[in-house]
């Protein structure tokens, strides 16, 4: 899948999720906005990928260990592991936010993500690269705000794209370490006539999700 489509699952993904737990309005907006980004993070593995060019050097370092660690595209970052260290990782820096060491690494990790998504929107000049890596340490440590959403938004939006990436032709190491076998629905090939369609039925499935809470609120 392409990056704006993987973004888009992230926005259904929290969407469905928020229908089954009522989050908070704060809640609400870190985790579809965080998710949304985070959709985009297992691509780091990819040096052309608009998430290996969210935010400068940052994302560019980041690609670079990822590589090292979990390997070329579409290996390591595409497995259920790595949702779960990037969940586990961000929880832990949560957990540390006082501290330098937790909060530079939450930020790190909240920037990649929001980094990403402002990057969708093809802002002229650096804004698109220096936004995510401003305001997120901002969120850490110059604000009080309850950010126990982010390991959850983090780790649902990368299980997204892995999801994502399952229905492609290509397919994903779901079991890395353990296996590289990568299981695929076959779906459709990256950007072709198949994955356009499956962005009409997602923004579909996002629009429903609107309606279902609007309804819940009148």
């Amino acid at each position: 899948m392409m990056g704006h489509t993987h973004a888009l699952t992230g926005t259904l993904a929290f969407g469905g999720a928020s229908l089954a737990v009522a989050f908070k309005a704060p809640e609400l907006i870190i985790g579809v906005v965080y998710t949304t980004g985070a959709a985009m993070m297992p691509d780091l593995d990819h040096p052309n990928a608009t998430m290996t060019k969210a935010c400068g050097p940052l994302s560019w370092l980041v690609n670079l260990i990822f590589v090292a660690i979990f390997g070329g595209h579409r290996k390591g970052t595409h497995s259920i592991a790595f949702a779960a260290i990037i969940g586990v990782g961000a929880q832990m820096a949560l957990n540390y936010r006082s501290t330098i060491a937790g909060g530079v690494a939450l930020s790190i990790l909240m920037s990649l993500a929001l980094a990403a998504l402002v990057r969708l929107f093809k802002i002229k000049g650096w804004v698109d690269d220096i936004a995510g890596v401003v305001i997120s340490p901002v969120l850490v440590f110059l604000t009080p705000l309850d950010l126990r959403m982010i390991p959850f938004a983090l780790t649902l939006g990368c299980l997204a794209h892995i999801a994502g990436d399952c229905m492609t032709d290509r397919g994903c190491p779901l079991f890395w370490p353990l296996s590289s076998k990568k299981w695929t629905l076959g779906l459709f090939t990256t950007n072709k006539v198949g994955e356009k369609i499956a962005i009409v039925v997602i923004i579909l499935g996002i629009l429903a999700e609107i309606y279902t809470h609007a309804e819940r609120l009148i």
